[in-house]
């Protein structure tokens, strides 16, 4: 099981349903959560875990901030992919009918085509 910290910039109503299908898979040992529209979180508020989801249907406080320190948390080998994270994901996303998008690099930009 892993630690996971999802930061979001999303209506925290809509939160609870993300968490519960999530904890419903019973592999994480927490799921925490960062509200990105009002801060952004620093590089101490990353460690510990072992899995970060990062997702906005607002506008996050500041994207270059937060880019910056995803960046650099990724720069200190502190962040690792979880193929078991990911599987989950997929699976929970596919029960509801989204679908998953992996992310693209290029020009030292990570994004997602639509």
């Amino acid at each position: 099981p892993v630690d996971v910290l999802i930061i979001h910039a999303n209506a925290v109503e809509y939160m609870g349903d993300v968490l519960a299908k999530l904890n419903a898979f019973g592999e994480f040992n927490s799921i925490d959560t960062y509200d990105a529209r009002y801060a952004t979180p620093t590089l101490e508020d990353f460690e510990g875990y072992e899995t970060v989801l990062v997702w906005s249907n607002y506008v996050y406080y500041d994207k270059v901030a937060l880019g910056n320190v995803l960046a650099d948390y990724s720069d200190k080998a502190l962040m690792t992919s979880s193929e078991v994270v990911r599987s989950l994901i997929r699976q929970l996303m596919k029960q509801e009918g989204v679908e998953f998008k992996e992310p693209v690099l290029e020009s030292n930009k990570l994004y997602i085509k639509t």
